[in-house]
């Protein structure tokens, strides 16, 4: 369940519904269960395990891991969940910035702003294991990389020793983005877990890594940074892909028009060992875009906006879209690799629900506003 400060409503895209049709969420699903703790902090990252079972969220002071179990009723029916907390046996000491479950929601992985990396069992909290990051305190980078060495040097002081995290879908790897880079550590039970695997070698100017993401084939990890750069990596190597390696420029001009700064990333689901698994979105809060990283990316030749027409035809056409509508013009068309699209409203999530199903959580501020109380007090200065 999302938590925000104004209400927020989803928008889908899918083979069935009309694209961009609203969800009517004025009734309270009853699969979802509401969680409610006594700390007065902010929720700053929360992880939902893929089978449902278990639901991790931290604030400033703590991590907090909940058990999800529904109850059979009398009438054979299951349709309340009931919240079990799990009590974690050692707190991390330090802030967490980002939490994610394993492919098979038995553990919780945990990375402070320290950089500090903690494996915790999810049904009995009990910590697995726990790894320091030491990349960003020493500026080298795997394999002697001077491009990879100016990333380390030129961050490192700056910014927190982590800011995001993924674990991949086959249970083998966890991405870790620092400042000095992204960190490939092992993810598989026994005793290397959380042992240091590679150094992704990264394409493009340092700046802070807002968002990793495996591909659903583990072969892949795409890399967001808060510059709109946007690359993808071979796992195995830490390599930049072949089609990272022709596209860099193409890519960079496309991601520079996405308005703020990439927020996350979504790859297309697949079929268990099917090839072309290389569909992905990247969101930023003002829009999102769709990368077909099998097929070839043309420069595009026009922004994205309303064009044609005079300026009040145009003022018209926005109207008549209504709030959180996309922007349409070439840029913007079905089916063309690079599509870029606009939101009036500012986006807060975007994610897979299936191959043809696509979910996107919007905040509409526009109609905050517009219920707001009038003033209790006006001064008007000037004329």
């Amino acid at each position: 369940m999302l938590a925000a400060a104004a209400p927020s409503r989803p928008t889908c895209t899918s083979a069935g519904l009309l694209e961009g049709q609203r969800w009517d969420l004025a009734a309270v699903p009853s699969l979802l269960a509401s969680i409610s703790t006594s700390s007065s902090s902010h929720i700053t990252t929360a992880a939902l395990a893929p089978d449902a079972s278990a639901v991790a969220a931290a604030d400033r002071h703590k991590l907090r891991v909940f058990r999800l179990q529904r109850q059979q009723q009398e009438d054979g029916h299951s349709n309340e969940v009931a919240v079990t907390r799990v009590k974690l046996q050692q707190q991390l000491g330090a802030p967490v910035v980002s939490c994610t479950f394993s492919s098979d929601s038995s553990t919780v992985f945990a990375v402070t702003g320290a950089g500090r990396v903690v494996a915790v069992d999810a049904a009995t909290g009990e910590v697995l294991a726990s790894q320091q990051l030491t990349a960003a305190a020493s500026g080298k980078a795997a394999g002697g990389k001077k491009q990879q060495q100016q990333w380390c040097s030129s961050l490192a002081w700056a910014l927190p020793s982590a800011t995001a995290m993924a674990a991949s879908p086959d249970g083998q790897l966890l991405a870790v983005a620092t400042a000095s880079g992204v960190e490939l550590l092992s993810a598989a039970a026994g005793s290397s877990l959380l042992q240091p695997l590679r150094q992704l070698s990264l394409l493009g100017e340092p700046s802070v890594i807002t968002a990793v993401q495996f591909n659903p084939t583990s072969k892949v990890v795409a890399v967001a940074t808060a510059a709109n750069s946007f690359a993808a990596y071979e796992t195995d190597s830490g390599l930049p892909t072949q089609w990272s390696l022709q596209h860099q420029e193409v890519v960079g001009e496309l991601m520079l028009k996405l308005p703020g700064s990439i927020a996350g990333l979504s790859f297309q689901p697949c079929a268990k060992g099917q090839e072309g698994a290389a569909s992905v979105l990247a969101y930023s809060p003002g829009g999102l875009c769709h990368i077909d990283m099998d097929q070839p990316l043309l420069p595009h030749q026009e922004g994205v906006q309303f064009t044609g027409g005079s300026s009040k035809q145009r003022r018209k056409m926005r109207h008549k879209m209504g709030p959180g509508a996309a922007r349409h013009d070439a840029a913007s068309a079905s089916g063309r690799n690079g599509r870029l699209l606009k939101l009036e409203d500012s986006c807060l999530l975007v994610g897979h629900c299936s191959r043809s199903e696509v979910v996107l959580v919007e905040q509409a501020w526009q109609e905050v506003l517009q219920a707001l109380l009038p003033p209790v007090y006006r001064q008007r200065y000037g004329r």
